[in-house]
């Protein structure tokens, strides 16, 4: 397995292999043929966010990324809806826990601008 500096993604490290690509990175991946990793990422390949701690793999082409949330993601205190809010680039059906109050939240927007969504009854 050899790691390597991955360029646009602040200098994260990745590993490869013949049957694992994993790259890391503090940004949500972006879909499509001019998106995260597009051209390198075979389906299956997973992208860790270390700033957020989720995970997503990739459900498209090599040529054409496609990424699905794999993990919820933890923060301290509750999600923040909009274009600048938390989760930004995060798909609907995402998951949030809040691990201040114990709270799970779903997002039931676009990844483009998260809604943050308790799940339940939860106080």
């Amino acid at each position: 397995m050899a790691f390597t500096a991955a360029a646009g993604l602040g200098g994260a490290l990745s590993a490869t292999n013949a049957a694992c690509f994993i790259r890391a990175g503090t940004v949500a991946p972006v879909d499509g043929t001019s998106g995260t990793l597009a051209g390198v990422a075979e389906p299956g390949s997973l992208y860790l966010n270390v700033t957020v701690f989720v995970i997503s793999v990739n459900a498209g082409t090599k040529a054409s990324p496609v990424w699905r949330t794999a993990t919820p993601f933890y923060r301290a205190g509750a999600p923040v809806d909009g274009t600048t809010g938390t989760g930004v680039g995060y798909n609907k059906g995402t998951l949030a826990i809040d691990t201040t109050n114990g709270v799970l939240y779903i997002n039931t927007n676009t990844a483009a601008s998260p809604t943050w969504t308790k799940v339940g009854t939860q106080t």
